[in-house]
């Protein structure tokens, strides 16, 4: 009894050497031993830079650009269309030409802008994610969801002049700028796994 006395000391100093070892492997991997899971480690971390720098710079840069120009164009359009029906109306009469300005420059500026809104919420959780901290990924869940949201309109816009523009036009190369959203569906499923898994992992780690 007297030698298991003086082992148990011994004892529980082994145990909270292990404990702290374990505490400090789960911290350099991006968090505790709750929220060090994949794909929010370093190597995930690593995998997603080469997404962006591959797939997300190349295709948003494209993308931001003709937003930035569509919204300026179908605004300036909207005002265009705008005087014209003024005039119209002065003259008594309707025009099909200043209602189809109008009409095209209303629906072009909000999903041109919405396209800028998506763009600045897929930064913003890219930089949460990148942070390497699952609490804060989760609290930018927010911004997965109305970021997809906000790119639904520019998408299908893109996507159905894409294809009126190929069967115009039997040239794939005019319309491949308007496709390549398609490609950002590899750092978004991305970002949905690392939300999912730091979900998971909080809750566990609560419990």
């Amino acid at each position: 009894m007297q030698v298991r006395s003086q082992l148990a000391p011994i004892e529980r100093g082994v145990g909270t050497k292990k404990l702290g070892i374990a505490r400090n492997c789960a911290t350099s991997t991006g968090g505790s031993p709750a929220t060090a899971t994949a794909p929010n480690t370093p190597l995930w971390r690593s995998i997603y830079i080469v997404e962006i720098a591959i797939l997300a710079i190349p295709t948003l840069s494209i993308m931001g650009l003709v937003a930035m120009l569509g919204t300026l164009y179908c605004s300036g359009m909207s005002l265009i269309g705008l005087g014209m029906l003024l005039g119209d109306a002065l003259k008594g009469e309707l025009g099909d030409e200043s209602v189809g300005f109008l009409v095209l420059g209303s629906i072009g500026a909000p999903t041109s802008l919405s396209g800028l809104f998506a763009i600045y919420r897929f930064i913003t959780l890219s930089e949460a994610y990148l942070d390497g901290s699952p609490a804060k990924l989760l609290e930018h869940k927010r911004d997965f969801r109305a970021g997809m949201l906000l790119a639904v309109a520019p998408l299908v816009a893109t996507t159905v002049f894409a294809v009126s523009m190929m069967l115009s036009v039997p040239n794939v190369s005019l319309a491949l700028p308007f496709l390549s959203g398609a490609v950002l569906f590899i750092p978004i499923t991305h970002l949905w796994l690392a939300l999912r898994e730091a979900g998971r992992a909080m809750t566990k780690e609560s419990a």
